[in-house]
């Protein structure tokens, strides 16, 4: 019923060309938004971080359900790393989407004693400044979701998770028609980053992941230029295509 249909990523397109639908792919505005270098230091001088920490981004998600179930998993993981990586002591930044995960988030901490000032890890819990804080870091680990494709952007190494009820993971399992649920391998066509998701969602998986993605310079450097490669791609100025795509439909 429609005359034209306008994506923001390019595997998008492609499925509505091959069900005849009329399409156009005209970029994403986050890629045009982010730019291809980052400013790391800028970042890290906005949080006040040392420019030779080692950062960690935790992104638990930004509804409450998605907190309630992802949160006492990524602490339990940000400990686990911690551990691994003695000698070299990891700043975790933690960005809250608003007050509300704010605060909710401050109980999860509180609750595992995280925040304690004897507690081994450092946390710093932001109110906003996911950019600022994805910019800043050595490595982030998400839940899936738009996280994803702006830590992409910003060249991030990062593991992505998440876990639903048994329920839905069994609804959605029949429903899939992709093998990925992650937008930089949806992107790449390809598993370019780890998806970890439900029963393989563990404490002991998740911190392997992540401390690959730490310490490994070789991994780390495959996965950052495939980044730039996708971000090339998703840039342009998607609102002007946008609006040049609508002016000759309507000229039409």
């Amino acid at each position: 019923s429609i005359d034209l249909m306008l994506t923001l990523l390019p595997f998008e397109a492609k499925f509505y060309q091959a069900h005849d639908v009329p399409v156009q792919y005209v970029g994403h505005t986050l890629a045009q938004r982010i730019p291809q270098h980052p400013d790391i230091q800028a970042a890290r001088q906005a949080l006040d971080i040392a420019s030779s920490a080692r950062v960690v981004t935790v992104m638990p998600g930004s509804r409450s359900g998605e907190v309630a179930m992802m949160a006492p998993l990524f602490i339990r993981v940000m400990k686990q790393l911690q551990q691994r990586m003695q000698g070299t002591p990891l700043m975790f930044l933690v960005p809250a989407a608003n007050q509300e995960r704010y605060h909710q988030l401050e109980k999860l901490m509180a609750d595992q004693s995280v925040l304690e000032s004897d507690s081994p890890l450092a946390v710093m819990l932001l109110h906003g400044q996911s950019y600022d804080a994805m910019c800043a870091s050595d490595a982030v680990l998400l839940t899936s979701g738009t996280t994803a494709l702006e830590a992409m952007l910003f060249k991030k190494p990062m593991v992505v998770a998440y876990r639903v009820s048994a329920i839905t993971a069994w609804i959605v399992r029949r429903l899939l028609i992709t093998p990925y649920v992650s937008l930089p391998n949806l992107l790449a066509d390809k598993a370019i980053v780890p998806e970890l998701l439900q029963d393989a969602a563990s404490e002991t998986a998740l911190a392997d992941a992540m401390h690959t993605s730490l310490v490994d310079e070789a991994y780390r450097s495959e996965q950052i230029e495939c980044f730039h490669a996708i971000h090339k791609q998703l840039q342009g100025d998607a609102n002007q295509r946008a609006a040049d795509a609508v002016i000759k439909l309507l000229s039409s």
